[in-house]
């Protein structure tokens, strides 16, 4: 016996649903700007930083600016990681 199946083509589910009307945001500047006044010793030091070379005219401030994202980040990974779970 040949049983001949006629499927009707379905829509196809890509993933998770999103309204057409709806434009993505992207919430982590909001984050950072919260995560900023946790903040205060690292960004401390980077504008002492800025201030000094402002100053000599020269120099940078690399490894203060990473401490201060580092800070910024540690933050906002918290946050942003428990909407995805």
């Amino acid at each position: 016996f040949f049983f001949i199946w006629v499927i009707k083509p379905m829509a196809r589910y890509g993933g998770a649903y999103m309204a057409k009307e709806v434009e993505d945001v992207d919430t982590k500047p909001a984050v950072d700007a919260k995560c900023h006044a946790l903040c205060p010793k690292p960004w401390a030091a980077l504008q002492k930083c800025e201030a000094r070379i402002e100053e000599k005219g020269s120099g940078e401030c690399s490894g203060w600016y990473m401490d201060y994202l580092h800070c910024v980040d540690k933050c906002s990974s918290k946050v942003l990681f428990k909407t995805l779970i």
